[in-house]
């Protein structure tokens, strides 16, 4: 693995690692991933996070360095219309799930829409309501999760032969190496790399 960048935001780093990936460079965040994750570097004693964003091949380094200034020119956008999914689908809820209103005790289907108590008008807040009654594990089945990732696609990346290091750019998944004519498995080279 060889350095190509260092930061202190795990964020930046991860961000960074990411814009490399996608653009067929392997790329990972490595070090301490201390006290920025959770906002608290440079307080109470913490350390500063060290973290070196690394590549798999030394013949890569140019390509990732012109790679991270266009990624460092470029205004970091959030991605948008994430804000839904930090809102549980109460629909989803099952028929079992009830809740009491806290003003007149009340029960009500907690995966209704409910604003206010049926019967006495209170404004609700159901979500509160069945993690105070319930617990938090009762709302995992109401969010949207991400799904399953496929397979590898290694094909997209720029590997170095395990055996000559000559890029393996727009070569198969598994093959031999036009330079040196060693096998090769790309899947396997960027699993290791990742793990």
């Amino acid at each position: 693995m060889f350095r190509v960048r260092r930061y202190r935001s795990i964020l930046v780093a991860e961000q960074a690692a990411e814009f490399l990936r996608s653009r067929g460079v392997p790329a990972a965040v490595v070090g301490i991933h201390g006290p920025d994750v959770i906002g608290l570097a440079g307080f109470g004693g913490f350390q500063d996070t060290a973290l070196d964003l690394v590549i798999v091949s030394k013949g890569l380094r140019a390509a990732a360095e012109k790679l991270l200034q266009e990624f460092h020119t470029q205004p970091r956008a959030v991605e948008g219309e994430w804000e839904h999914l930090t809102e549980p689908d109460m629909s989803k809820l099952d028929d079992d799930v009830t809740v009491r209103c806290a003003q007149c005790g009340a029960e009500m289907l907690a995966n209704q829409a409910h604003e206010t108590c049926t019967s006495c008008g209170w404004t609700l807040n159901i979500v509160e309501l069945v993690v105070q009654q319930h617990g938090p594990d009762v709302l995992a089945e109401c969010y949207e999760c991400e799904p399953e990732q496929g397979e590898l696609d290694a094909a997209q990346y720029v590997v170095p032969c395990p055996s000559c290091g000559a890029a393996l750019d727009g070569e198969d998944v598994r093959g031999r190496c036009s330079g040196c004519g060693a096998l090769y498995d790309k899947e396997e080279i960027v699993r290791g790399f990742m793990e």
